[in-house]
Order: structure tokens, then C-alpha cells, then sequence
């Protein structure tokens, strides 16, 4: 097989139904949170003959949750598990795939414009306004970059910034075990520095 414009995956699962508790394996319905549970990773069987992405076969791909959805275009072959992942070197939501790990050394490259944002802990804004109008949810906001990219070397960002993100673009992924926001550069609003909380004391 060799497709011109997209990657095919191997994906025998479409979502994550069991748990492990107590060392116990416990099946789950699923359905009544199916975007929780799908699972957004899968095998490359091949890769676009148009791009070279860096990627090969037999690396692990990170992928929108909406390529495995039932009926839907992206399944080339049910019976043997194969699905189709949209890729544009533009980026962008034509992608739909955010980066890969290496099967030879373990490594996740990030692809295109989509970065890998990590947990920290969220600041206390220190406004009379802002207080006046919290809720009991709390946005987050900030984030490390979890992975370093030749996209965001290029802009300036690297692994281990301290970014300020746009509202809502915190998109939970499971990537390799770890808990991760994935989210376009365009999200990115600024880069903060060690001082950066001195912006809401005044």
C-alpha cells in the first residue's frame, strides 16, 4: 500500500474498555464517554510517498480522536483494522495527525504546527475584578512545552517554555503514558519568564 497524501494505521481498538484497579481488569461501557476513551494512537503501515515526514513504518502515530469514528470515511478496511490519517504540510486541522515515536529510539517528533503542552501549575490572578468573577472551574491557562520541534526552534519556542495559551485550547491527550495538552502554535499567545506572575500584582 502506498498512499499518496495520508498515513494508514493499524488501530484493532477503537477505545480503551477495560481498567486496571487492584491489579483487577474491569471491563467499562464506554459509550457514555466515547471521546474520553478512544484511543488516539495507532501503528503506521505507511507512509505518504508526497511528504517526508520523518516518520516510518512501524512508528507510533498520535491522532484526532475523529479518525476512528464508525462509517466514517477514514476506515480503508474494517476487517483488517486500517484507517487513514489526513496530513498537510500546511498544518493546521488538514493534519490530523500531531507527531510520532520512534519504533528505533523512542523518540516523539512533534509534526507541522501542533505542539505538546504539559501541566503546571495555574497562577492566582491577583484582581479584585477577576475575583469577583471566578467560578469554581478553574481555566487553565499556562502550560510547558513538552516536546521540542524544528517548527517552534524556528519561532522562537522551545521545550520547557512557559507558554500563555488561548481559552479552551487545552485538548487532553494521553501520549505515551503521559497526560498532555495538544494544541496548535496559533493558540500560543506569549512566552512567559520567570517573573511573569509581577503582571497581575499591579
Amino acid at each position: 500500500m502506498k498512499p499518496l497524501y495520508d498515513f494508514v494505521v493499524y488501530l484493532p481498538k477503537r477505545v480503551k474498555d477495560t481498567v486496571n484497579v487492584g491489579g483487577q481488569e474491569i471491563f467499562l461501557d464506554s459509550k457514555f464517554n466515547e471521546f474520553e476513551h478512544r484511543i488516539n494512537y495507532a501503528e503506521i503501515v505507511a507512509t505518504p510517498l508526497k511528504y517526508n515526514t520523518g516518520a516510518k513504518v512501524g512508528d507510533m502515530l498520535f491522532i484526532h480522536h475523529h479518525v476512528m469514528d464508525h462509517g466514517g470515511a477514514q476506515c480503508l478496511d474494517y476487517k483488517e483494522h486500517l484507517y487513514k490519517v489526513g496530513y498537510s504540510e500546511g498544518g493546521g486541522f488538514n493534519t490530523q495527525c500531531y507527531a510520532y515515536k520512534s519504533k528505533e529510539t523512542g523518540e516523539i517528533h512533534m509534526m507541522t504546527d501542533w505542539i505538546f503542552v504539559e501541566e503546571v501549575e495555574q497562577p492566582k490572578l491577583k484582581s479584585a475584578v477577576i475575583e469577583l468573577i471566578e467560578t469554581e472551574k478553574v481555566l487553565n491557562r499556562f502550560g510547558r512545552i513538552w516536546c521540542d520541534s524544528e517548527y517552534l526552534n524556528e519561532r522562537g519556542v522551545k521545550k520547557g517554555d512557559i507558554v500563555f495559551f488561548e481559552k479552551n485550547a487545552d485538548y487532553e491527550m494521553d501520549v505515551d503514558g503521559k497526560k498532555v495538552w495538544r494544541m496548535m502554535f496559533e493558540h500560543l499567545i506569549f512566552i512567559a519568564d520567570e517573573n511573569y506572575l509581577e503582571v497581575y500584582d499591579r
